[in-house]
């Protein structure tokens, strides 16, 4: 989360806290016990999307380069065989199909290997039964093929990931903005009769309202949304 809405997260704990608090008070006005459900319930939305906010990317990106990795060794291991034996008996064809260098699966686009190293297994596999003498068995194949499906699923990993991320930032915005206007059109005007009745309450409950400034919280990098709300307590007036 950005540090702005760190901020109004401590705040409205704080309010729901001062509710907790004073129960007598809450009970004395019937709707407001509603109201205060009702805002918790939306402060709760926030921490399980400020979780999905946070998830690194770095874990899928370990995980898709791993795939590749070994999705290419056993590839470079079937494609010399099958070169070698494509050679000895010019199949040219063959030969053509699996002759790589291990810098193919190093550079270019990711997809683009995973499109050759099927090419591998598939050239290889239609000569299966005549690479036992080179030390690959159908067993071996059939793992390159895993190890394709593998990668495949990789690939998507850390944009599936961002994606979650960008979500959960967008749906982050909007429970802040829905927590402001809750406070703002609904518990607000519901608390000033508490003003009178209730004074040292009712100033609780604007110190709890004031919106603390903590600068250097857990930062994502977004930009503040234009318009954003103003801390929710006036300043005072100069004397």
């Amino acid at each position: 989360m950005l540090s702005s809405q760190d901020n109004k997260l401590s705040m409205y704990r704080a309010v729901l806290a001062l509710f907790n608090n004073n129960p007598t008070m809450v009970s004395a006005l019937p709707a407001l016990g509603v109201k205060v459900a009702s805002f918790q319930r939306v402060v709760g939305k926030i921490s399980p999307l400020a979780t999905s906010q946070a998830q690194p990317t770095c874990g899928a990106v370990i995980d898709k380069n791993k795939a590749l990795t070994e999705m290419a060794d056993a590839a470079l291991l079937i494609a010399g065989a099958a070169l070698s034996y494509a050679t000895e008996n010019k199949l040219g064809e063959l030969a053509a199909k699996v002759r790589v260098k291990p810098s193919d699966f190093s550079y270019g686009r990711q997809q683009d290997r995973v499109t050759l190293a099927q090419q591998i297994h598939d050239a290889a596999n239609s000569v299966a039964s005549l690479l036992v003498d080179y030390n690959i068995k159908s067993e071996d194949i059939d793992a390159l093929q895993t190890k394709i499906g593998l990668a495949v699923s990789a690939l998507s990993g850390p944009r599936g990931v961002a994606t979650v991320k960008r979500a959960a930032t967008a749906q982050l915005s909007a429970v802040f903005k829905e927590a402001d206007a809750f406070l703002t059109d609904e518990l607000d005007p519901l608390l000033v009769p508490f003003k009178k009745s209730q004074p040292e309450f009712y100033a609780q409950y604007q110190a709890a309202r004031v919106i603390v400034d903590r600068p250097g919280g857990h930062g994502t990098g977004e930009t503040p949304e234009s318009g954003a709300a103003a801390p929710a307590a006036p300043a005072l007036a100069k004397a």
